[in-house]
C-alpha cells in the first residue's frame, strides 16, 4: 500500500516493463480508514490474477521477482516456490515478525528459520523494514550480506494556500498527534499515561482513529485526569490526516511493535518531528535530534522523557518545519528509494559496492537542507 511512490519511480527509470501483482483489491476496512488505491503508474497493475496470468509472468528467467513477504498469502507462497525452481532473481520485501506475542512469536521464529533453510540459497536480497526487520531476518538465519534495510515510502502531497497559512502562534498549548488503530499493539495507553507527567501538563493530544465510540481509551483518559486535554477524531481521509499533521507540533508513534509505521513518513513530510518507539521500523527515519526522538518500547517514562524534550523546545519554528520537510523529501521520497533499490540490484547482480540507504546517511549529506 505504502509503496506506490517508490514503485512508480522504479517503473519510470527501469528501462523495461514493471508489473505490480496485487492478491486482492484494497480491503473495505482500509477504505473505511480513509485509504485510497495507490497509483503505481507507469507500472502495470494486475489485481487478483488467475494462475494462468501468474504463469505468464514467470516465463522469462531475466525477470527480477520481488515478493511482499515470504508467505503473505497461499498464492504468494506458491508462486515463490515456483520461481525458486527457475533461474530468475528473487527478492523479498518484508517486515519483521512480531516478537511481543509470547509462544506465537516463538512459533513464528521457528517457521521462519525453516523458510531460511529452504530459500536462503535462492533469495538474492531481502529488503527488510527498518532495523527491527534487519535484526529479525538475521536472527532467523538469512545471510547477513543479503539483507538490506528498506521501508515504506509515501507520496508528498502538494502544499496548498491553506497549508501555508497555518496557525504559527507560539502562545498556545503544544499539540501532540496520534494517528492509527486504537489497539493495544499501537500503545495508545502508553501515550495517555505519559501525558500525566507534570512536565507535559500544558500539552494537548489529538487522537485520530476508528471506532472511537467503543474505544476503551476514553475511560482511561478520564481516569488519568487528562480527559479535557484529549481530542478524539474519527478516521479521516489521508489528505485530511496530512493537513492535521501540518497543524500539529509533534507526532507520536508509541507502538509496542510496528513493522514500519508510515505515519512517521507522513509527519516528516508535513514538517513536524516524530517520537517513535524503538520497536517500530520507521524509527530508522529519526536520523538526527531535530527530526525527533526514539524511546524504549513499552516504557512510559522513556516515552514521557522523549516527548518532554520536544515540548521544552516549544512548537517547531517555520524554519525547522521547512528543514524537516526538505530532508524527508530528499531522503525518504520515491526517487531516493528507487535509486537505492537499483543500487541494491547492481550490488547483488553485478558486484558493485553495497549501497547505504539514503535515510541512513548523515542528514547534512542528503540534499541541501540548509538552503531553505
Amino acid at each position: 500500500m505504502h509503496q506506490g511512490a517508490v514503485i512508480s519511480a522504479i517503473a519510470s527509470r527501469w528501462g523495461g516493463p514493471v508489473v505490480v501483482v496485487a492478491e486482492r483489491p484494497l480491503a473495505p476496512a482500509r477504505l473505511a480508514q480513509g485509504w485510497t488505491q495507490p497509483d503505481f503508474s507507469p507500472a502495470d497493475l494486475i489485481v487478483a490474477p488467475t494462475r494462468s496470468q501468474r504463469a505468464d509472468l514467470l516465463t522469462s528467467e531475466k525477470t527480477i521477482h520481488v515478493f511482499s513477504g515470504i508467505r503473505g498469502s497461499p498464492e504468494n507462497y506458491r508462486t515463490l516456490r515456483t520461481v525458486a525452481n527457475t533461474g530468475a532473481m528473487i527478492g523479498v520485501m518484508a517486515e519483521a515478525g512480531r516478537t511481543d506475542q509470547g509462544i506465537i512469536s516463538l512459533v513464528r521464529a521457528v517457521r521462519y528459520t525453516m523458510y531460511a533453510a529452504r530459500f536462503r540459497s535462492r533469495l538474492s536480497f531481502i529488503l527488510a523494514a527498518g532495523a527491527v526487520g534487519v535484526r529479525w531476518y538475521r536472527r532467523v538465519g538469512f545471510p547477513r550480506a543479503r539483507i538490506f534495510p528498506f521501508g515504506y515510502f509515501v507520496c508528498d502531497p502538494k502544499e496548498t494556500a491553506r497549508d501555508r497559512s497555518l496557525d504559527r502562534c507560539l502562545h498556545r498549548p503544544f499539540r501532540i498527534l496520534f494517528v492509527g488503530e486504537l489497539i493495544r499493539r499501537k500503545g495508545v495507553d502508553l501515550l495517555l499515561n505519559a501525558l500525566t507527567n507534570p512536565g507535559l501538563a500544558e500539552c494537548q493530544l489529538q487522537i485520530v482513529g476508528e471506532e472511537l465510540e467503543t474505544c476503551e481509551y476514553h475511560e482511561l483518559a478520564v481516569k488519568l485526569g487528562i480527559g479535557q486535554r484529549v481530542k478524539w477524531t474519527d478516521s479521516l481521509p489521508n489528505h485530511e490526516v496530512r493537513r492535521t499533521m501540518k497543524h500539529s507540533d509533534l507526532l507520536v508513534l508509541p507502538s509496542r511493535f510496528d513493522g514500519w509505521g508510515a505515519v512517521t513518513n507522513e509527519a516528516l513530510l508535513a514538517g513536524i518531528p516524530v517520537v517513535a518507539s524503538d520497536a517500530a521500523g520507521s524509527a530508522d527515519l529519526i536520523a538526527a535530534p531535530w527530526l525527533g526522538s526514539v524511546f524504549r518500547a513499552g516504557c512510559v517514562d522513556s516515552l514521557a522523557a522523549a516527548i518532554h524534550r520536544h515540548v521544552s523546545e516549544g512548537p517547531p519554528t517555520t524554519h525547522l518545519r521547512m528543514k524537516i520537510r526538505s530532508w524527508a523529501k530528499n531522503a525518504t521520497g520515491g526517487d531516493a528509494a528507487a535509486e537505492y533499490f537499483q543500487a541494491v540490484i547492481r550490488h547483488v547482480r553485478d558486484g558493485q559496492p553495497r549501497p547505504t540507504a539514503p535515510w541512513a546517511c548523515p542528514p547534512e549529506r542528503v540534499g541541501d537542507i540548509d538552503s531553505v
